[in-house]
């Protein structure tokens, strides 16, 4: 039995009606740490399924069944292996330069456990790195922000660097990479970076209270984060801000319904291979 078309055709639902679905969910705002499960799942769910079908037309008898596949696998891997070493090297060029420039120009506050820059700007972010990561503290943050403040958006920046959160940035700027003409795909690389920062969110408001917090990402909100660090700041921190001081209003039944999505993605290109589904012709 050929179970090829059921894998493809599962791929390309999953690739066109994951984004509109999920993008509706609530609760993966009110549990983002979830919900960047179920976005990278969704994404992997479509990639397995695609491998899986091209695997199995490999493994046809017909010669243009085995091309069909090999050029499906062959194309997936390459668009991948790109992807990656293109994503790759770009992070590692901007975080290099930028950490050396901060350390350059900056001085080493104990206190704070963070590089001090004079800047006017307010802005704190962290730039991960393979010995801890490095968190940066502008003069304008400081004073800016009041003590609570303060203390609040370097625990943010520190749940960044404890969760490795940029490995999983980085995997989603891989999957928009390689094939940017899904709307899954591109979702994933636009997605996964909003709901890690609303993860270092709950961390810090774990320790500090949400009004510390979203107060302190407010008065950062009108500065971007650079591109080689992860910050509290940018254009998406008022709408932050706005969810950490709004009672959620949804409760478990969004939860269970978000944690069966997952599980449905996780599990899809396993059940699209079973019986009745292969050979429909």
């Amino acid at each position: 039995m050929n179970v090829d078309p059921c894998l493809a055709a599962y791929g390309i639902l999953a690739a066109t009606t994951a984004p509109y679905l999920l993008a509706r969910h609530s609760a993966i705002e009110e549990t983002p740490g979830l919900g960047v499960a179920t976005w990278l799942l969704a994404a992997g769910s479509v990639i397995v399924s695609w491998i899986a079908a091209g695997v199995s037309l490999v493994h046809h008898p017909g010669v243009v069944a085995q091309t069909v596949g090999v050029v499906v696998l062959g194309g997936l891997t390459a668009r991948f292996g790109w992807a990656w070493i293109v994503t790759w090297r770009t992070i590692r060029s901007r975080r290099g330069r930028h950490a050396q420039a901060a350390v350059l120009l900056g001085r080493r506050d104990p206190d704070l456990d963070a590089v001090v820059v004079d800047s006017p700007e307010p802005m704190v972010y962290c730039l991960p790195d393979s010995r801890g990561g490095t968190v940066v503290v502008t003069t304008g943050a400081r004073t800016a922000l009041s003590p609570p403040e303060l203390r609040a958006v370097l625990s943010h920046e520190r749940a960044h660097l404890e969760g490795h959160h940029h490995l999983l940035i980085g995997l989603g700027q891989i999957i928009a990479r390689a094939l940017p003409v899904l709307v899954l795909f591109r979702e994933v690389g636009r997605q996964v970076p909003r709901l890690l920062e609303m993860c270092a969110d709950d961390t810090a408001a774990r320790l500090h209270g949400r009004l510390t917090v979203a107060a302190a990402i407010a008065t950062m909100s009108t500065r971007a984060t650079p591109a080689a660090g992860l910050g509290a700041g940018g254009p998406a921190a008022t709408l932050r801000a706005l969810r950490l001081t709004t009672p959620a209003a949804k409760g478990w039944r969004d939860r269970a319904t978000l944690a069966a999505t997952l599980f449905c993605l996780a599990t899809g290109p396993y059940l699209a291979s079973l019986p009745p589904c292969p050979h429909p012709w």
